[in-house]
């Protein structure tokens, strides 16, 4: 007994619902799935240096979550162009900030 062969359109079918049924045996029973848990620490920001800290109070105002303070600092940061390195002064005089080789601490 001889099987007759499908038409192009009905031959192109069973090659893809063949192929859905490889998938889906695949991915679901196929493969089996096995949990792991890998320990890991989270690590601290890193310390500022001259520059960064120059950049963090130029650019303060986008890590505020308060939605007026944000938009009144957006513009401007901290100080001005003009006055921020006699602020970073002031900050070392007064011991609230001290330099450790490249970074402020």
């Amino acid at each position: 007994m001889a099987f007759p062969i499908p038409e192009p359109p009905q031959l192109f079918f069973c090659f893809r619902l063949q192929y859905i049924r490889c998938l889906l045996y695949n991915s679901y029973i196929g493969k089996a799935h096995e949990p792991s848990l890998i320990k890991k620490t989270t690590q601290p920001p890193k310390h500022y240096t001259e520059g960064t800290f120059l950049r963090a109070m130029e650019t303060a105002g986008k890590t505020v979550d308060d939605d007026e303070l944000r938009d009144a600092m957006k513009e401007n940061g901290i100080g001005r162009p003009s006055t921020r390195a006699a602020i970073i002064e002031t900050l070392y005089k007064r011991h609230y900030i001290r330099k450790e080789r490249k970074s402020v601490v």
